[in-house]
C-alpha cells in the first residue's frame, strides 16, 4: 500500500523539486547507486494548526571510493542544489552504507512546511 498524508506529501514534494533539477532521485535504499540523490525518511519538527514542519535529509551519493571524481561530482550537484528553491538548513560530506556498498556522499538538510 503506497504511503499517504502529510510527511509523504513532504518526500514528494521534494522529489520532484529535485527531479526538476535534472537529478536522478530515489526513495528506496534497494536502488541506490552513484549519481543519484536519495531522499530520506522526513523529520517532524513541529505540527501547529495542520502545518508540519519537516526536516528532510537529501544524501547526494558519489561513485566509491572517496576520491577528487566522487569530490568533484559530490560539490557540483549540492551548489545545483543550493541553487534552486529548496530551502536548505545544512550540508555537510559523509559516507552512507547501502546494501553493504560504501559510497561517499554528501548529505543536505532541507526544511519544508506542509499542510494538511
Amino acid at each position: 500500500m503506497p504511503a499517504t498524508g502529510i510527511l509523504q506529501d513532504a518526500i514528494t514534494a521534494t522529489k520532484t523539486a529535485l527531479t526538476a533539477l535534472g537529478l536522478a532521485v530515489i526513495d528506496d535504499p534497494r536502488q541506490a547507486r552513484p549519481y543519484a540523490v536519495m531522499v530520506e525518511l522526513p523529520t517532524l519538527d513541529a505540527f501547529t494548526s495542520h502545518v508540519g514542519d519537516i526536516s528532510i535529509i537529501i544524501r547526494v551519493l558519489g561513485i566509491p571510493p572517496a576520491n577528487k571524481t566522487a569530490a568533484e561530482y559530490l560539490l557540483t550537484t549540492v551548489d545545483k542544489i543550493m541553487d534552486s528553491p529548496i530551502a536548505i538548513t545544512d550540508a555537510r560530506p559523509s559516507t552512507a552504507d547501502y546494501g553493504g556498498g560504501q559510497f561517499p556522499t554528501y548529505d543536505i538538510t532541507s526544511r519544508i512546511s506542509v499542510r494538511r
